[in-house]
């Protein structure tokens, strides 16, 4: 079950290769589970164009059962939505409550969808009692929409950078390096007239990290918080698109708990009136105690 958070338009009608075949063969999809890699680290931020919204992403992975998602306002780094260890947390400033949704799997997609180029990321819920994992970058369709402006540079023996544009105006940047399990290091989709990307993976990194680093989830930490918390259990019916509804009007609401000159547009695109006090109150108790429970990795 996957909630669209962001378009990034990249056009479908693809016209002669614009990249070289040595720059094709560095550049690879990823899935899991089934890439047999060992490990893998991706950081991602997401802007909104023509809103003052930031969301930050940490996805990480360790063979061969451990993913975590962790969705912050990257304005402040305020957790919004935890998927670590089959646990599901959602921070809304709406409910009185923290949500707590038992059996949980990690989805994080990045895939071509008719004339899109759609970012998702969610959470799963068991299928026949089994948690479902699901990650996939498609890289390669991607790059292949590249077919104007296109300029390939290298700052060293190994890091090589790319440019290009799309036929309908989007723009990509990224580095690779040659040497890498994963070459592509980092990359960044601009839509025609953002001075900022509005999708940026500052981090792709595979076959790093260890069990050792993988944070699990503070269950015992959040039950001494003194958060107020719903616990869900997976045996009742549970509607995964009402409650990723509520993570984007949280993370759209957040942008104007602390700018009130937002307030009157943010109204307009939830289609109801908010008490701003009463959640600015709330959200501001929660977010210190969260930012401390479920700190960002440092490693971006």
């Amino acid at each position: 079950a996957l909630f669209l958070i962001l378009f990034v338009l990249f056009s479908p009608y693809l016209m002669a290769q614009a990249l070289p075949e040595a720059v094709n063969a560095l550049i690879k999809d990823i899935e899991l589970p089934g890439d047999g890699m060992r490990s893998l680290a991706v950081d991602m931020h997401m802007r909104l164009p023509g809103m003052p919204v930031h969301i930050f992403c940490q996805l990480r992975y360790c063979a061969s059962e451990s993913y975590s998602l962790q969705v912050y306002d990257g304005n402040d780094g305020t957790p919004l939505l935890i998927v670590t260890d089959q646990l599901a947390l959602i921070n809304d400033p709406f409910a009185e409550t923290l949500s707590l949704i038992a059996s949980a799997g990690v989805v994080f997609e990045l895939l071509p969808q008719a004339d899109r180029y759609t970012a998702n990321f969610a959470f799963n819920m068991p299928v026949d009692g089994m948690v479902n994992n699901k990650i996939r970058f498609d890289f390669k369709t991607m790059f292949s929409r590249l077919t104007e402006n296109v300029e390939i540079s290298s700052s060293s023996a190994d890091v090589i950078a790319i440019s290009g544009l799309t036929k309908e105006k989007s723009r990509c940047c990224a580095t690779f390096a040659a040497s890498a399990t994963m070459p592509l290091l980092s990359l960044s989709l601009f839509v025609e007239d953002t001075v900022e990307p509005v999708l940026e993976f500052s981090r792709i990194d595979v076959d790093s990290l260890s069990t050792e680093t993988f944070k699990a989830f503070p269950d015992q930490e959040l039950r001494e918080s003194g958060l107020p918390l719903l616990r869900i259990m997976p045996e009742g019916a549970i509607d995964i698109m009402s409650i990723m509804a509520s993570v984007v009007k949280a993370i759209i609401a957040r942008s104007a708990i602390y700018k009130p000159e937002m307030r009157e547009q943010v109204e307009k695109v939830l289609l109801q009136k908010v008490d701003w006090e009463n959640i600015s109150s709330r959200d501001i108790k929660r977010s210190n105690l969260l930012r401390n429970l479920f700190p960002e990795d440092a490693a971006r």
